[in-house]
């Protein structure tokens, strides 16, 4: 891609006055949720690969054309309410989470972020 992902994301997020977002740094954007309107997404951006967090769950994806589209359109399925974020905990502790699409069947387990 051309233009940094962070730029066309931006990009987008102008058109959408309502959604608020941060860019602490060149290679770091913090999108944030409210509490009616779902959750933060924070996206780092990396040589050899990026990392998208939904609140506190986290998934690399290559720096490759396809999985970059991939991260876009999960951050677009999110901004706009096709995805949810569901929790499993025992005893109040999370044990497993994962998020589900209104779009199509999106698989795969949720990793806990370390730095929270």
């Amino acid at each position: 891609m051309d233009q940094s992902v962070i730029d066309l994301i931006i990009d987008g997020l102008t058109k959408h006055s309502e959604i608020s977002y941060r860019r602490p740094n060149a290679n770091e954007l913090e999108i944030f949720g409210t509490p009616t309107h779902g959750f933060d997404i924070t996206l780092y951006i990396g040589i050899r690969e990026n990392m998208l967090l939904f609140d506190q769950f986290h998934w690399h994806y290559d720096n490759t054309e396809e999985e970059i589209n991939e991260m876009l359109n999960q951050i677009t399925y999110a901004l706009f309410g096709y995805i949810r974020i569901k929790e499993f905990s025992k005893k109040n502790i999370l044990i497993n989470g994962y998020y589900k699409s209104k779009i199509r069947k999106v698989t795969g387990a949720m990793t806990k972020r370390w730095e929270k």
